[in-house]
């Protein structure tokens, strides 16, 4: 019995399977629980000559480089699953098992040009970890061996460094110097600051949300990367650190020898809802922010995200603190895929009201007062002089340059400080502005919106303006573009090749004959049928 074609054999041949072969003996039991009765005549795998070719002769490399070894071909590059790939991961590559002729083994596929990155294998980074921020080039190697040490005092003391505790802090110190100095050569820094290594410790069971913010949105996006197989992960390690927020007086107890624990207020209760948060900063910074009166600008997008994490903060949840939040929109099923707060019994709503009511499910202590009305000249009556003077701060989650400069302007009258905050697909920008430290937001110009290139328009379309660019960019390219260069090609073959070769590039002109190719010989329609058959065959870009 034949079940498949015989293909070409420029790609690949039928072998026969020696009866005497697991594989063999395989197969015809399984085949006889099929079909008991059915006579086997032989077995045939498909097989590749070149493949086979290059993968015969690799082995032979391998046996000759490597004298008395015999390679575990199982650890591979391409398609390769479970233990293969954690060895990857550990170890790294073995020149053994890679080349420019490809990978091997079960489930391996050749690659036309292959590139191994070793140095980004968890071993590797481990002690050579890349840097990420230039600004902080002497924070990296510090926060490299804190988590390493921090892993390792969890292991031996099965608990992590206690909130403010000299003793394991000084634990946790001799575990990173004793880590910095077995890397040898790889020594990651000479400068191992100590008082820095224990405010690490004594604030690492610390949760603050706007820190997870940040790392929950780094999380979700290497999540839709693992899913989609589309774009690079991060290599091994990313650390994000914002140790300017800790009080100065921390600092100074370098300088004065004091111990950090000193600096601390009073230590928090467990019971404390922001138990977490005052562990780092303490409960007269916590009652700070809760009696803290702040106005926000806009609920949508960041808008919801802001209130939620003031909700988490406990902004505005004390005594004497109020959230004032102010929109003029209205819902609409447009905003349900990203702006949280809401939901679709909600379109029509306005949305500073709704945000206010379902923060206040988040957190009921919450003293929040929603505005239907913008802040426009012809709202002064109600944005007055007393509303501005009572504020403790200002952030703006708006869409528009206009309403940033004039909220601007009175930041800088009524001397209040203001967040401001801007997304664009997948970018973000916030600008933090201070009374009399820094400068204000009309200081500079902002530049002028980003047009919708083509990259952005087929992997991020974020607005209605980007899926008609993509619409009207594939339909160019499949009923137009290609139909003109196959016309071009049957009018004047010759100067349609000429062409090609002077005005294009190397990639255009490769496409331009595919596109050729592909219409007038291998998907040429001939009837009704034909042309069904190419439709099927068309796929979104």
């Amino acid at each position: 019995m034949d079940y498949i074609p015989r293909p070409h054999l420029k790609h690949a041949v039928l072998v026969p399977l020696p009866s005497s072969s697991t594989l063999y003996k395989a197969l015809l039991q399984k085949m006889q629980t099929i079909g008991p009765s059915m006579k086997i005549i032989s077995i045939e795998e498909i097989r590749n000559p070149l493949l086979e070719d290059t993968y015969e002769s690799m082995k032979k490399v391998i046996a000759r480089e490597c004298p008395n070894h015999n390679p575990n071909e199982q650890k591979l590059f391409h398609g390769t699953k479970g233990d293969a790939i954690k060895g990857i991961v550990d170890d790294g590559y073995d020149d053994r098992f890679f080349s420019q002729g490809g990978a091997w083994g079960p489930g391996a596929y050749f690659a036309d040009n292959p590139q191994k990155s070793h140095k980004y294998t968890a071993a590797y980074q481990s002690i050579q970890p890349g840097v990420m921020f230039y600004n902080k080039m002497s924070m990296s190697a510090k926060l490299h061996l804190s988590f390493q040490g921090l892993s390792l005092f969890q292991n031996q003391y099965n608990a992590l460094p206690q909130p403010w505790n000299d003793d394991d802090a000084d634990k946790f110190y001799e575990i990173v110097e004793k880590l910095n100095r077995e890397n040898g050569e790889q020594v990651l820094t000479d400068q191992l600051n100590k008082h820095w290594i224990r405010l690490f410790a004594k604030t690492c069971t610390g949760d603050l949300c706007p820190i997870q913010s940040v790392i929950g949105g780094i999380a979700a996006q290497e999540a839709i990367k693992a899913v989609t197989g589309k774009f690079m992960p991060i290599r091994q390690f990313l650390y994000f650190d914002a140790i300017e927020c800790l009080p100065e007086n921390v600092f100074h107890s370098l300088n004065e020898g004091t111990s950090e624990s000193n600096t601390r207020s009073n230590f928090p209760s467990k019971q404390s809802r922001y138990y977490s948060q005052e562990v780092v900063f303490g409960e007269d910074f916590q009652d700070k922010l809760g009696n803290a009166k702040y106005f926000l600008i806009g609920s949508g997008a960041i808008g919801c995200e802001i209130l939620k994490n003031f909700a988490m903060m406990g902004i505005g949840c004390g005594r004497d603190g109020t959230v004032f939040v102010s929109d003029m929109d209205s819902i609409k099923i447009s905003d349900l895929h990203r702006q949280f707060l809401f939901r679709s019994r909600d379109i029509g709503k306005m949305k500073s009201i709704v945000a206010a009511q379902s923060i206040k499910v988040i957190n009921p202590n919450m003293h929040i007062h929603a505005y239907v009305d913008g802040v426009l000249p012809e709202t002064e009556h109600i944005y007055n002089d007393h509303f501005f003077q009572q504020l403790d701060g200002l952030v703006t989650a708006v869409d528009n340059v206009k309403t940033r400069q004039y909220i601007d302007r009175h930041c800088v009258y009524y001397r209040k400080p203001l967040v401001d905050s801007g997304i664009f697909g997948t970018k973000a920008s916030a600008q933090v502005v201070v009374p009399f430290l820094t400068e204000s937001y009309s200081s500079t110009n902002d530049p002028s919106d980003p047009k919708g290139d083509l990259s952005t328009v087929i992997n991020f379309p974020i607005s209605i303006n980007h899926t008609i660019q993509w619409a009207l960019y594939t339909f160019s390219d499949l009923f137009t573009i290609s139909a003109q260069q196959a016309e071009e090609f049957v009018r004047d073959p010759k100067g349609f090749t000429e062409r090609t070769a002077k005005n294009l590039s190397e990639y255009g002109k490769n496409e331009a004959i595919e596109n050729v190719k592909r219409i007038l010989v291998e998907h040429r329609p001939r009837n009704f049928t034909d042309c069904i058959k190419w439709a099927s065959l068309y796929r979104l870009p």
